[in-house]
């Protein structure tokens, strides 16, 4: 608790309740800590259990729970659906809790992956392989609250604003340039703009080892903002121009060839002479 940020006094002992991931609780006895000025300023965060943070346990639920929310949040379309899914496996948790858990875990998450601290397996290694890194532009919307009155039911008013992410992905290949299934792909995006997915991408080629790895394929399609970054982010890395390749996206290609041929045969339908 030395190290926290701000100085924090001990407030003794409570006792906690803490729910795995069979669905059973556990009530512990540990320290609490905060700051004395929170009730004051009435700071969310107030306080922090120094003891359940060491052993990885956040928001009074255990690690491999934590988990499992956000997994089953990231993989289902509704906190709804993933509410139900617990259900079945005997965990009772309000659409409330599931989606704290699941932002907080994200939260946790990104502040890992910000420090340099990328979990990798034992095959997440970029030595001696080839590697194809790519990345884009989406389309999404996000659920953003309106200010002003309530509806007749009390609920607050949202728009849907359509947001585009930029997201990257990160694989193998072998020499025949199929994807290789030992190596998991790695997959992110942001809304902070192409500074912030490149930054993003920064950080797994580094954490990857991307200097040790045989080829490097950057594949994407025409925008300016992608092809005016690569050079900075191959200089950031240290990379060989030699084993670095750049190649225009198959499909990308094939849809502007797609237009232009259109126009041909619409021209062609207007003057039927020329075409003859």
């Amino acid at each position: 608790m030395s190290n926290w940020p701000g100085r924090m006094k001990s407030e003794g002992f409570e006792t906690v309740s803490i729910q795995l991931c069979t669905g059973i609780s556990v009530d512990i006895c540990v320290r609490y800590y905060r700051r004395s000025c929170d009730r004051r300023n009435r700071k969310r965060y107030k306080g922090a259990y120094a003891g359940l943070i060491l052993l990885g346990i956040h928001d009074r639920c255990s690690p491999a729970l934590a988990s499992m929310v956000s997994s089953w949040s990231a993989l289902l379309s509704s906190f709804d659906e993933v509410r139900q899914v617990l259900c079945d496996h005997g965990m009772t948790l309000d659409i409330k809790v599931i989606r704290k858990l699941t932002y907080r875990y994200a939260e946790r998450a990104r502040a890992e992956q910000q420090a340099g601290r990328i979990p990798l397996n034992d095959g997440d290694t970029l030595e001696g392989r080839r590697v194809v890194i790519s990345t884009d532009g989406g389309r999404t919307r996000l659920r953003e609250k309106k200010r002003g009155p309530k509806t007749k039911k009390d609920r607050t008013r949202f728009r849907g604003a359509w947001r585009e992410p930029k997201l990257l992905i990160i694989y193998v290949v072998d020499a025949q340039g199929k994807q290789e299934k030992s190596f998991s792909p790695f997959i992110d995006g942001c809304f902070s703009g192409p500074d912030g997915v490149f930054h993003l991408l920064k950080g797994y080629l580094n954490s990857l080892r991307i200097q040790a790895s045989d080829k490097i394929l950057f594949v994407a399609d025409g925008a300016h903002w992608i092809w005016n970054r690569i050079p900075g982010l191959i200089n950031a890395l240290g990379l060989t121009p030699e084993r670095v390749y750049e190649l225009l996206d198959f499909y990308h290609a094939v849809e502007h060839l797609g237009t232009v041929a259109g126009l041909k045969q619409m021209a062609n339908t207007h003057n039927p002479v020329s075409a003859a």
